[in-house]
């Protein structure tokens, strides 16, 4: 525990280092996604309830938390991956990934309630206490999937336009194939029926279900964590290769 203690406050270190470059897209990106998505989509979609600006605060808080955490983790992955940083530490597998979960999920959380106080300032709306931790905790195992994910990129693809490529397809995945902003119900049902068990779509539904207050769907929650559980496996054993490979 020490081990992932000190490599958790190394890389605090190097943030608080280049804090701005951190703080500004936290509080403008939710802003970025408010003007530039819901808005234009409100004229779009104005026969929903609740009414899409509100039903759209959920896809905010998601991309722009998931998409902190995916550059936040691909940049973690790569100064201790493919430096020497990994060659000269007797750190374990579990450990580097055990750390980057506890980064992602702090920061995920933070760009979580950041995402919800603009929001709600904008909407002039507001929500409970209880209502924001359910979102916390749905969120959560998409946070990790998402870290696992930006590890995977990170470590398996080198080609710098290929990741460039990942990156876009990313942000406009989250933004558009898993329900953020355009309802899924407005896609074919094969299609819904496939991303609706997908464990970042099924959190974005969950979310936007709590801000229409209505009960979250427990069986698309088990099966994030079960998504969870399986990305872990994968990472760590990605995570273990790399480290052979570096030794």
């Amino acid at each position: 525990m020490n081990i992932v203690k000190v490599l958790i406050i190394k890389e605090l270190i190097i943030i608080k280092n280049s804090l701005l470059s951190y703080l500004v897209p936290i509080l403008l990106f939710p802003l970025l996604l408010y003007l530039f998505f819901s808005i234009p989509l409100s004229v779009v979609f104005n026969d929903m309830k609740p009414i899409y600006m509100i039903w759209s605060s959920g896809g905010i808080w998601m991309v722009s938390s998931l998409i902190l955490i995916y550059f936040l983790i691909h940049a973690y992955s790569l100064r201790n991956y493919k430096s020497e940083f990994m060659k000269s530490t007797p750190v374990l597998s579990y450990q580097y990934m055990f750390a980057s979960y506890l980064l992602a999920i702090f920061f995920g959380i933070l760009q979580l309630i950041v995402s919800i106080i603009i929001t709600i300032s904008m909407n002039s709306d507001y929500m409970i206490l209880l209502n924001i931790l359910k979102v916390i905790v749905v969120a959560i195992p998409a946070i990790i999937v998402m870290c696992s994910i930006g590890f995977i990129v990170s470590i398996i693809v080198s080609n710098e336009f290929l990741v460039y490529m990942i990156h876009i397809s990313t942000f406009l995945g989250l933004s558009f194939g898993f329900g953020s902003f355009i309802p899924l119900a407005k896609y074919p049902m094969w299609y819904v029926n496939i991303m609706k068990y997908f464990p970042v779509s099924n959190s974005i539904y969950n979310i936007q279900r709590i801000v229409s207050n209505e009960p979250i769907l427990f069986s698309l929650f088990f099966i994030s964590i079960f998504y969870t559980i399986l990305f872990s496996i994968i990472n760590y054993f990605i995570i273990e290769k790399s480290i052979l490979n570096n030794n």
